[in-house]
């Protein structure tokens, strides 16, 4: 015999799910938490993008193609910020750009870890064989140390900064 609680059965996941929702509807009609979100990704986005910048123009003055800027394949998959020919047009550089306000905490380069440089190295294969590309390839770091109003950002340009291959 088989007893049922109106015919349905007992699911305490369902209420524990419906509570969180609840929660996040009276959060969300307060808007502080999300306009705060939005603030800082919006912020933390627009600095990203004026470093991409910053550094295009600093290859391109050294004498770098520009061939892609924000790079990626297919969507929700790993991008390469920059895609550059070397000077002597020998190499295809794939270039990882890092900018910070201030390196106090932690050096912009040191953010690329192990699992960046597999993702960007991924991106990267594709990229190569998407174009049959036969020439040198080379990764670089360009860390960035400033913000929109500084006239003079501090730049620091590793070259071949690692290998994919290898990490």
């Amino acid at each position: 015999m088989v007893h049922t609680v109106s015919n349905t059965r007992y699911r305490p996941w369902r209420q524990a799910r419906q509570k969180w929702r609840d929660r996040f509807a009276i959060w969300n009609k307060t808007a502080t938490f999300a306009s705060y979100i939005h603030d800082v990704m919006a912020k933390h986005n627009h600095l990203g993008l004026w470093g991409e910048q910053v550094a295009a123009r600093y290859l391109a003055e050294r004498g770098y193609v520009i061939m892609e800027r924000d790079w990626r394949f297919g969507r929700g998959k790993p991008d390469i910020d920059l895609i550059c020919k070397t000077p002597d047009g020998r190499a295809v550089v794939f270039v990882e750009v890092k900018t910070r306000e201030d390196d106090v905490s932690q050096a912009p380069e040191d953010a690329v870890d192990m699992r960046k440089m597999r993702r960007i190295g991924r991106a990267a294969d594709e990229y190569v064989k998407m174009l049959d590309i036969v020439d040198d390839l080379r990764f670089d770091i360009v860390a960035i140390v400033g913000s929109e109003g500084d006239a003079n950002p501090q730049i620091n340009h590793i070259e071949d900064a690692f290998n994919p291959l290898l990490v």
